[in-house]
């Protein structure tokens, strides 16, 4: 019976792959069963992945992938691959508590890189463009150092170093993936599109960091979950796939795009004191993923926020 684990699958990105997953479950016979694990932090909302638990094809657990006991668990039994999205992720809470993230982030993926090793498991860790630090011109790519800049990216990029250094030791079979700024539905209100359009919807104030110029590549979150898939499915065990749009913007471009599209006249925008080491500008050279693996982005970001805000206006259960 081949399974499938997602760890992390009721935050923002899990969930979206969950539901990818889904839809090849009716597709593939021989994707028999997915199990969700997620601790179910503030980042982690049950409710959007509710409908898809039937405990028949799609399992949940309320776990830590940081508990050495966890190995025990009957889960990994016959299991293909291992979707590993678990994480900490936001930079402010790093800066306060970056105790947690050291948990999280490094010690959960070294116990889910020893149960792929000691089963035989192909683990996809999802990490983040944050890796590489600014980029002040062009674009990062597999082989640009890292150069992270927060307790969250440094997290992030000693879970990727210990997964290269398992593949190169014990032959682990893991695959990394790096991407930029995503976005679409069900995203936590703590990020700059959700909180843009709530503000706007409730006529608060926006607050920004600094001058609302930092730069980032926004990618649809359903583009990124395909080259996700495409990554388990064809990469080369002990590779990194990086996965972008090339939709550079900066943040003020962004909430003045989200203005002009909900017909906001005007919102007053707080620039506040800029973020303790916040970068300016990230930028990936995607070509690899492209090359290799047949992926490219599709969505156009003026369209889909359309969507999003459609989404965000109709579903007040998901907004806390």
């Amino acid at each position: 019976m081949n399974r499938i684990i997602v760890t992390g699958g009721a935050g923002f990105i899990g969930s979206h792959l969950l539901h990818a997953l889904a839809r090849k479950i009716v597709l593939d016979p021989a994707l028999a069963q997915i199990y969700v694990i997620d601790k179910l932090t503030y980042a982690g909302d049950y409710n959007r992945i509710s409908h898809l638990i039937d405990n028949k094809k799609i399992f949940f657990a309320k776990k830590d992938i940081a508990n050495p006991r966890i190995a025990n668990l009957n889960f990994f039994d016959n299991c293909q691959v291992i979707y590993h999205l678990a994480a900490e992720t936001h930079v402010d809470n790093s800066i306060l508590n970056p105790d947690v993230f050291i948990k999280t982030n490094i010690l959960g993926t070294q116990n889910l890189l020893q149960i792929s090793q000691q089963r035989g498991i192909r683990l996809v860790l999802i990490s983040t463009d944050e890796v590489y630090g600014s980029i002040s011109e062009g674009q990062a790519n597999i082989n640009s150092p890292l150069n992270p800049s927060s307790p969250y990216s440094a997290s992030k990029a000693s879970a990727d170093l210990l997964s290269i250094a398992n593949y190169r030791t014990f032959g682990t079979d893991v695959v990394i993936t790096r991407c930029t700024n995503n976005y679409g539905t069900a995203q936590h209100i703590e990020k700059l599109i959700p909180a843009t359009i709530m503000n706007f919807l409730n006529n608060r104030p926006m607050t920004v960091y600094g001058d609302g110029r930092n730069q980032r590549d926004w990618i649809s979150v359903d583009d990124h979950v395909q080259g996700i898939i495409k990554t388990a499915e064809l990469g080369e065990s002990g590779s990194i796939f990086n996965f972008s749009s090339g939709q550079i913007m900066s943040n003020l471009e962004i909430i003045n795009l989200i203005s002009k599209i909900m017909r906001i006249k005007f919102n007053p925008i707080l620039f506040v004191e800029d973020r303790k080491g916040h970068d300016f500008r990230y930028a990936l050279d995607s070509s690899k993923s492209q090359d290799s693996l047949g992926w490219k982005p599709r969505a156009n970001i003026e369209e889909e926020l359309e969507k999003i805000i459609f989404w965000y206006k109709n579903n007040s259960k998901f907004i806390s």
